[in-house]
């Protein structure tokens, strides 16, 4: 069965739009990009589709890659000062400093939950962040349940491929919340260990940006399949997980149309979350 992010999305929309009428409230989201990565422009394309949408304001500030970590960070002292929410499109260029620059948002403005200090007060469940997280984590956490999979309670073995900053570590983060039980892939690990993880896994969630990276051989009947990598070949966008994949699942998303707009609207829901704190402080 497809895992529909659109059907999701449209719901948490409208929830949106509730709470914004309700309390009046009139966010501002930055994105600061640099340079001009294609895929990043896409998704930035949907924050900004979605925003409109909501009636909320986004703004695009980019930069080109001769840019500096320092000028980076000032900018972002500079509008985090006077917008609710901020965040930096990633990846960034090799030569910046990225864990400067996240770090250098602040808990209160960080819709992206990149920076480590708004981490660390979401794991502790401090006031202000109990409805906050990962837009991408809280993506696949909503899919999941469409898929009728709890993680809260449930022993299903996990799969997550890839340990990046936006879908690999945000997800373990929250499968250990759970203390779900679950296995990792990254670059390192051996071939042969890669493809018995693969054949086990009931529920496998990729976010490496390899298109084609999971083929059908390699999986077992029956498994979910949560696709959150995304790479640009041409005009088309492509997951990790490739489509002859699907008749072999009980449930799978899609690229695109599964995790990416869920998590679109997660990253708005944050920013409202964020608003709420500002107006009640």
């Amino acid at each position: 069965m497809k895992l529909d992010g659109k059907e999701i999305t449209t719901i948490i929309q409208a929830e949106l739009i509730d709470l914004i009428q309700q309390n009046s409230l009139e966010p501002v989201l930055v994105v600061i990009m640099v340079g001009d990565n294609p895929a990043s422009l896409q998704y930035i394309r949907a924050k900004k589709t979605f925003g409109e949408d909501l009636g909320v304001q986004v703004e695009v500030v980019q930069l080109d890659e001769s840019v500096t970590t320092q000028e980076v960070v000032e900018i972002i002292q500079k509008l985090q000062d006077l917008n609710t929410g901020i965040m930096i499109q990633l990846p960034l260029p090799n030569a910046l400093d990225k864990d400067l620059i996240l770090s250098s948002i602040k808990p209160f403005k960080d819709v992206d939950v990149l920076n480590s200090k708004t981490q660390e007060l979401i794991f502790s469940k401090a006031l202000g962040f109990e409805k906050i997280g990962a837009p991408v984590a809280l993506a696949v956490e909503k899919l999941l349940r469409e898929a009728d999979i709890d993680i809260t309670n449930t022993n299903k073995k996990f799969l997550v491929v890839g340990q990046g900053e936006v879908v690999g570590k945000p997800i373990s983060r929250l499968l250990q919340s759970f203390n779900v039980d679950y296995n990792s892939i990254t670059i390192e690990t051996p071939e042969e260990e890669k493809s018995q993880l693969f054949k086990e896994a009931d529920v496998i969630i990729s976010g490496v940006g390899v298109s084609g990276l999971v083929q059908p051989e390699m999986i077992q009947k029956g498994v979910v399949l949560i696709d959150a990598g995304t790479s640009v070949v041409g005009a088309s966008a492509l997951g990790d997980i490739d489509p002859d994949c699907y008749p072999k699942a009980s449930f799978y998303s899609p690229v695109p149309g599964g995790v990416g707009p869920v998590a679109v609207a997660m990253l708005f829901s944050n920013l409202m979350q964020l608003e709420l704190v500002h107006k009640k402080s």
